[in-house]
Formats: structure tokens, sequence, C-alpha cells
């Protein structure tokens, strides 16, 4: 992961600047891994923040009339944050920008949460690929009375990201995971596949990670973009 980018002074710099502010080698991190550490959610998020925005450093050195020439941009969870700062409010020129260090440290902030509360809540994903005849919410109510007759209590199984009109992404306590995984056929669910993931990220699993996350950004400043921002929040 970001591998390539080592080429380009301009990106080593946005990692740098990250690295002081993580209190670790984030692109040795990157490069080397482990892969087990990579992805646990407080590692992964800062990673695919700054590589997504060292990747926009190299299309504007390659091809500047692409970057220039941009007129929206959107991103999905975390890759919102990278659409905001994308949009205008980092000046590439300089990557210790205010706001490229707020929103490393606002993204530290949100992992760190979100990985407390995985640690705290054991849960996982699962990739669906559903049709018309598809019960999803059948097997999702399946899942939680397994996990109730298994002795857990207030079980979470839910639908965390509607990605098309085929595909979903549902996560919840790892028992009803491997409910999922293990009877969707029996749902006409035509495949899934547990995703790797630290966490059930978008349920109820995360509620703790709120405070903190508002805490980060009620100090954070949003300025005028340059380009019309998405949101895919529901």
């Amino acid at each position: 992961m970001a591998s390539k980018l080592r080429e380009y002074p301009q990106a080593v710099n946005l990692f740098s600047t990250a690295s002081e502010i993580l209190g670790y080698d984030l692109l040795k991190t990157c490069i080397d891994g482990p892969f087990d550490y990579l992805t646990r959610t407080d590692v992964s998020q800062p990673a695919i923040l700054v590589t997504s925005l060292a990747a926009v450093v190299k299309l504007q050195l390659e091809n500047d009339r692409a970057h220039k020439i941009c007129r929206a941009t959107a991103g999905l969870s975390l890759g919102e944050y990278s659409s905001l700062v994308f949009s205008g409010c980092l000046s590439f020129e300089d990557g210790c920008s205010l706001f490229y260090i707020l929103a490393v440290s606002v993204v530290k902030v949100r992992g760190m949460a979100m990985h407390e509360a995985s640690v705290q809540f054991r849960g996982g994903m699962v990739s669906a690929m559903i049709s018309d005849k598809s019960k999803i919410e059948d097997c999702i109510k399946a899942a939680l009375e397994h996990c109730q007759s298994l002795g857990i209590s207030s079980p979470v199984c839910q639908c965390s990201n509607y990605l098309s009109s085929s595909f979903r992404v549902i996560g919840g306590s790892i028992e009803a995971i491997d409910y999922i995984e293990a009877n969707a056929s029996k749902f006409g669910i035509r495949k899934v596949k547990k995703l790797s993931v630290s966490g059930a990220f978008h349920t109820d699993m995360m509620k703790t990670a709120c405070e903190p996350l508002a805490n980060a950004l009620k100090y954070s400043p949003f300025d005028s973009t340059t380009c019309i921002v998405g949101s895919l929040f529901l």
C-alpha cells in the first residue's frame, strides 16, 4: 500500500506530517504492515486518508488539468473526509497546511474511538449480493434470534451500507455475521463474503465513538470548497 508514492517528495511530505501527529511511521506501516496491524481501524483510517491525498498529489503532478477540471467529489464513510480535504481545503503546494493537520487529527480520533468500540463490542461485517427474491430482512431477524438462543444479550445485526439495489453490507455481532455467512442461501441471498474489518462499522455497535468524534469536529474549521462535495450520509 502506497509503495509507488515514495517517488514523489510532496506525497512523502504528507506521510511525514501525518507520522508526527500519529506517533509512528505511517508510510512504513502502509508498505510493510504487518497486515493484521494495518487493518485495525485506528491504523487503517489514517493510512487510507493520507494515501488517498498522496494519490491526488501524484495526479496533480502527472496530469494537473485532470485535477483542475474536477467539478464534484464524494466518498463513502472515511472517504468523505478525503473528499472534503480534496475539495479545496488542502493546499497541495503545502502539505503541512493547518487544515490537513486538523483532518489527520480528526481521523486519528475517529479511528481510535471506533477501535475502542470494536474491542468493547466484538463485531464484523459481510457483503451480500441480493435479488428481488432475497429475504434479507428475514435473514437479519433469524441471525438476531440465533444470537439470543446463544444467550447473547442485546445482539446487533443490521444493514450498514446500501451500495446498490443488489448489493448490501450487513454489520453486527460476530455470531450474527457467522450465521448469515453460513445460512445466506436459505434466504435467497446469492453471494456473501466476510469483510476484512475489525468491527461492525456503521451500526449501533459504534455508538460509543460518536461523542469523541463530535468533540473533535466541534473545533475543526470547514473552509469553502472549490467543487461540489456529495455527502453519502443516510
